[in-house]
């Protein structure tokens, strides 16, 4: 099994077990990101960058102190008057005007390489006087960027409607010329005899900007607040988000932040959660996403409130994410954190700060941010904190190739915690024939029990059991107001623990399951083996570990009363993450039991590559269930991102290679195909391929 390598071509390694991986990648790069750049007309001298360029209708272009996109009395316009008169002009009956990008007329004083932005957007109102073509609109405006050469690339042609318009321009990175950009021009041509304009046509511009490729938003308006693009996600704490204009990263009287307050009260669900979508377009939108192999990092601006009473020391130091607490969310809105090394830590100085934090490449492609911090009970206070200036960087780095593994299957039910980004995933199956037994009022014992074969190293991966009266979902234990986990982790390199969690009266929080209510915890040299709970009655409990050890405990009456169901026992057994780095992981259970008194309700050793009826998927990530029956299996697994590449077979040296049959699954950060018989039995070989450029 020991993985040879041997050579095939220039863009070919090939490794052989009694599968082979091969591997083959091509290099790209991105170009770093641009400062944005933006024209706001806030003052008269702004007009004389602009001039007219061609076309024979009498065109005036001038400030408009009095009119402005967001109605700034302290700002104004661009106000362009032009005079079509078709009868007069004929086919050169039109307007050209031109703006250099630095400000001050000269087309060569800021030059750009356009390739480097995203779009050309800008405000634009058009007078209601203005003339109409036969269809409707106003005119067809042309907006181009204007090289030092003075040659124009048109961008879009746009029938122009009366009021302001927002208009976002998207440029095309494979058009010529676009390496020298000194500005841009704005254009109608109405010389047609059929449909051309005659009359006064009055147009204003504002907020002309020249946007950096990844660049999100500088909070110009109250658009992401006014349009949902944030939203409360989780968590008991009080919080308010809002729009100010009188806080700016910049300074720009003409912009405005984003202001984020949080009251901590100590107790309960003591955390918040707040989502913002891309897109600014409502919560879970993902009309824009970032590719996160094309960005080397995130960066916003954010400044501290000093009159805040949580302390900055508790905030950076202490909860759960360590400092400000950052977020990304997956395209099933999932959430990747920040590792703590990389978590932006405050500070309370009044000032503004520019926060970096790098991307991981194999990271899910982002759709919005989650802005979250948990402390559970303790600390207390309020936070209020500004942001601006949202924008991610394009990477100037090569994009790795995939690198692939082969690691052997374990016979049983294999739980993978395989949501991309889902640190709190939940993956597990539900015993719908145990809806109706539970412990309250019964004579008779009731046991849980799991025979786990592996588990993932480290402390932080559990594998558990919930057991929640009238539960629905996936995460009962956060959701239901009453919920008991066996919650099972690794304990040293191979020793085990199981903790017995319980809330109740705590619907939409799990606080007390991390604090009160840990009611007992028993310790086994080995986490392999059977884990078993035991209701004795309705308020006596025991543990029992994989060598026989036991812990006993009570509950209180009062409290175990609040377990007994009005219509069922939600009985999930199942895996969480809980870290980052544990995404992709799985436990191995060989072996799920349930008893009642001297009755087997449940006793599955899954001898089936499928679940029997006993059982209904409660996965956050359907993608994560597997049972292998017979060993030898193994995985093929490989890294991310893998676009373009392909998996691909042959059954024998010297074959030629053809796609696979099997299918890979996205398992977190990596992608995976389970080899079974024959596949395992029979020589194969399997590549990934990718076209050479």
């Amino acid at each position: 099994m020991k993985p040879h390598p041997r050579t095939k071509s220039k863009s070919h390694l090939l490794l052989t077990l009694t599968a082979t991986l091969l591997t083959w990648a091509s290099t790209s790069s991105m170009v770093l990101a641009e400062d944005i750049i933006v024209h706001r007309f806030n003052t008269a001298a702004t007009a004389a960058n602009w001039t007219k360029w061609w076309g024979a209708a009498a065109t005036t272009i001038s400030h408009d102190a009095n009119f402005d996109a967001a109605g700034n009395i302290a700002s104004g316009s661009l106000k362009v008057v032009v005079d079509f008169n078709l009868a007069t002009h004929g086919g050169d009956n039109q307007f050209a005007i031109r703006g250099a990008l630095s400000g001050n007329g000269d087309l060569n004083a800021l030059v750009v390489d356009a390739s480097k932005y995203a779009r050309v957007e800008f405000d634009l109102y058009c007078d209601p006087g203005t003339p109409m073509r036969p269809w409707g609109d106003y005119g067809g405006l042309d907006v181009g960027l204007v090289p030092t050469d003075f040659s124009q690339i048109w961008l879009t042609n746009y029938g122009v409607q009366v009021g302001w318009q927002h208009l976002s321009i998207p440029i095309d990175p494979a058009a010529g010329n676009l390496s020298s950009i000194g500005g841009l021009v704005f254009k109608m041509w109405s010389g047609d005899a059929g449909w051309g304009q005659t009359g006064t046509a009055t147009f204003w511009l504002d907020n002309i900007k020249l946007i950096p490729i990844g660049f999100i938003t500088d909070f110009d308006t109250d658009a992401y607040v006014a349009g949902g693009g944030f939203w409360n996600w989780w968590g008991g704490a009080a919080r308010t988000v809002e729009w100010d204009s009188t806080k700016d990263a910049d300074g720009d009287v003409a912009s405005g932040a984003i202001k984020i307050s949080v009251d901590f009260p100590g107790t309960g669900d003591n955390q918040y959660s707040q989502g913002m979508s891309l897109s600014g377009s409502g919560s879970y939108n993902s009309g824009v996403v970032i590719a996160t192999p094309n960005f080397s990092r995130l960066e916003f601006d954010l400044l501290w409130d000093s009159a805040s009473t949580l302390p900055v020391e508790t905030l950076n130091d202490t909860g759960d994410p360590q400092g400000l607490g950052i977020g990304f969310a997956s395209p099933t809105w999932g959430q990747t954190w920040a590792p703590n090394a990389n978590q932006p830590r405050v500070v309370a100085d009044g000032a503004w700060h520019t926060v970096s934090i790098p991307l991981d490449p194999s990271w899910p492609n982002i759709p919005g941010l989650v802005f979250k911090k948990w402390f559970g009970s303790g600390p207390t206070g309020s936070m209020v904190y500004w942001l601006d200036n949202v924008r991610f960087i394009p990477s100037s780095a090569a994009i790795p190739p995939p690198t692939m593994s082969l690691a052997k299957a374990r016979k049983g039910l294999n739980l993978f915690a395989s949501q991309p980004g889902g640190q709190y995933q939940r993956q597990g199956i539900q015993a719908v024939s145990a809806d109706y037994v539970w412990w309250i009022g019964n004579p008779n014992p009731v046991t849980y029990s799991l025979t786990i074969v592996d588990t993932p190293p480290g402390p932080d991966f559990q594998t558990h059991v919930f057991l929640v009266p009238d539960g629905t979902g996936n995460a009962p234990d956060y959701s239901a107001p009453h919920a008991i986990m066996l919650d099972i982790r690794r304990q040293g390199e191979s020793g085990g623990v199981a903790l017995f969690r319980s809330k109740t009266n705590q619907p939409t929080g799990n606080s007390q399951m991390y604090n009160e209510g840990v009611l007992a915890s028993l310790s086994d040299t080995t986490i392999a083996g059977t884990w078993s709970l035991r209701f004795v009655n309705d308020t006596n409990v025991t543990i029992t570990g994989p060598t026989g050890v036991s812990t006993n405990f009570t509950m209180h009456p009062e409290a175990a009363a609040l377990f007994m169901p009005l219509f069922n026992m939600y009985t999930i057994f199942g895996v969480q993450p809980n870290q980052a780095a544990s995404i992709g992981g799985a436990s191995v259970i060989s072996r799920i039991r349930i008893t009642n008194g001297d009755l087997t309700v449940v006793d599955d050793t899954f001898p089936e590559e499928t679940l029997s009826a006993d059982w209904e998927n409660r996965l956050d990530s359907p993608q994560g269930l597997f049972v292998v029956t017979e060993e030898p299996a193994y995985w093929i697994s490989w890294t991310l991102p893998d676009a373009d590449f392909t998996l691909q077979q042959a059954h024998k040296l010297g074959d030629a290679f053809a796609d696979s049959t099997l299918t890979p699954l996205l398992n977190g950060t990596r992608r995976h195909v389970l080899l079974r018989k024959p596949e395992v039995l029979d020589q194969s070989y399997f590549l990934l391929q990718k076209p050479a450029p």
